[in-house]
């Protein structure tokens, strides 16, 4: 909710409804990469979604990043943090906040799965690279035999000219 002033006069109070099971619903259903998980968090740093249901605020109990030692899930808004997760695997922390309600939205990602990523990558260049060196040796190669195959006729008849051998003959095609 927020306030509706208008030139400085407060007129009310805007509020919307949003079920936040129906949110948590959409959130639990991403699924990107093993070990990486969505998270929602109120403007207060409560944990109202997350992988593990033990950090869950509940109807009884509010559960705060403070609380939990994950005080990076919160501090992650518009940056890129690094640390231990619940799970003791390092995990990159990325997350928004949503201007109005002040919610702070974010996604946990394994270091280990960015790292494979990258490999996989650079491994895949590289054979592409290898390919494409091959391939261009294979055609330069060809090429460059069609065009120096008479300069090697050439050179070979004054060979056998240099032996005394006055028998040759050279295919010529001019295209002049």
């Amino acid at each position: 909710s927020m306030p509706l002033e208008i030139n400085g006069k407060f007129y009310g109070v805007l509020a919307r409804d949003v079920s936040i099971a129906a949110v948590q619903e959409i959130l639990h259903s991403y699924e990107e990469t093993e070990g990486s998980y969505l998270y929602l968090l109120d403007a207060q740093g409560g944990i109202l979604m997350h992988a593990n249901d033990e950090y869950e605020t509940t109807s009884s109990q509010l559960v705060t990043v403070s609380d939990v030692g994950m005080t990076s899930m919160q501090e992650a808004i518009g940056k890129t943090i690094i640390e231990k997760d619940y799970d003791s695997e390092n995990k990159y922390f990325f997350a928004e906040q949503e201007p109005d309600s002040g919610w702070i939205v974010g996604i946990a990602y394994p270091q280990k799965a960015v790292r494979h990523d990258i490999i996989t990558q650079v491994l895949c260049s590289l054979v592409f690279f290898v390919a494409a060196v091959v391939i261009g040796l294979f055609i330069l190669t060809s090429i460059m035999c069609k065009k120096f195959l008479p300069i090697y006729d050439v050179t070979n008849a004054a060979k056998q000219l240099e032996y005394g051998n006055f028998d040759i003959h050279l295919n010529v095609n001019s295209q002049d």
